[in-house]
């Protein structure tokens, strides 16, 4: 849903005026202030537009970015809850569907087909990122931000809230506990890489190459992601006149998800599935149909004005089964090591 979140993103940015740059639009509220204007500003609102004078600015304040995500994107309205959560977005849901239609096109022969695609689907974000990050630099603020993200909050990490936002970003980003690695591993040569041990503290520890560069690239990725965001954070502030920590108001959804790691979710099911099933195997094409019209009325639910409460539930959820799975397995993988060492 992310995903199609982004997509809607895109294809509103082919305007002239960016709809999410000014307060003139149908959704946005009286609390709305345009960009040029920041909290110091004294300004009087008429007719949604936003005129300096000598009034002060009474009441909370907003800004078209916030209101164009919360009014327009997600549908959310003052009576939206869990109960009631309202109608379908249907922009969103047509965005869902394109995904899936793309992902479905992309799986449906098999790994061959999913392996070329994903030349371009994991090596793109990379070009995007580093043309965000010159471009970041390049503002007004950038710095601060960066500051805010290297520099450590010692009293922040005695909370249990970065932790699990890092477990968050690490389990999605490389994705442990899913079975997206073991799925794409299976595909290997039997012989490839094979792992060396070495014994540790009664413990016989395995190396291998292509496991310690997936979680490099991974972890390099991430910081190089955080350096984008918070170079672009640094900018606002300094647009607003406000500390970099007040432009963060919600940090639930920190994860960066692109299309490769949607193909990698569904690779392990189908893997698992015809792996274990061989007439699965032998109708790939139908079962793939069938997952995503599944994926498809899932999305159906979270494509309504509530889906922002849904989608977090959900990923909360599937992180803790994920730990679960993966503390198992390591408890598993260790008494296994320790019988060999002895």
């Amino acid at each position: 849903m992310i995903i199609a979140w982004s997509l809607y993103y895109f294809g509103a940015s082919f305007t002239f005026n960016l709809p999410w740059m000014s307060c003139n639009n149908s959704w946005n509220t009286e609390n709305c202030i345009d960009f040029h204007l920041t909290k110091n500003d004294s300004i009087s609102q008429w007719d949604n537009f936003s005129l300096r004078s000598n009034y002060s600015i009474v009441g909370n304040i907003t800004f078209p970015v916030e209101e164009f995500f919360s009014n327009q994107v997600l549908g959310r309205t003052k009576d939206t809850n869990v109960e009631n959560p309202g109608k379908i977005q249907w922009q969103i849901l047509l965005c869902f569907i394109a995904v899936m239609v793309i992902c479905y096109f992309s799986l449906w022969k098999g790994i061959h087909t999913s392996g070329k695609v994903v030349w371009f689907t994991a090596l793109f974000p990379y070009v995007v990122l580093i043309i965000f990050l010159f471009r970041g630099i390049t503002l007004p603020g950038s710095t601060n931000g960066i500051y805010h993200y290297i520099w450590p909050n010692i009293e922040k990490l005695k909370s249990a809230e970065p932790w699990v936002d890092a477990a968050t970003q690490v389990f999605f980003s490389l994705g442990p506990g899913f079975g997206v690695l073991m799925a794409y591993a299976s595909y290997n040569e039997f012989h490839n890489n094979v792992p060396y041990f070495v014994c540790l503290y009664q413990y016989k520890i395995s190396t291998d190459r292509d496991a310690l560069l997936v979680a490099s690239i991974n972890s390099l990725t991430s910081l190089l992601s955080g350096f984008v965001v918070f170079t672009l954070l640094g900018y606002m502030a300094y647009k607003r006149n406000v500390l970099v920590l007040d432009v963060i108001k919600d940090g639930k959804f920190k994860t960066y998800i692109f299309l490769a790691v949607m193909f990698g979710g569904s690779e392990a099911v189908i893997t698992a599935l015809s792996d274990e099933y061989p007439m699965i195997a032998n109708h790939r094409e139908l079962f793939v149909l069938g997952l995503f019209t599944f994926y498809i009325g899932i999305g159906a639910l979270e494509s309504t004005q509530v889906r922002s409460i849904l989608v977090y539930f959900i990923t909360y959820n599937i992180l803790i089964m994920a730990l679960k799975i993966s503390k198992s397995f390591k408890n598993n993988y260790f008494v296994n090591l320790r019988c060999k060492c002895e």
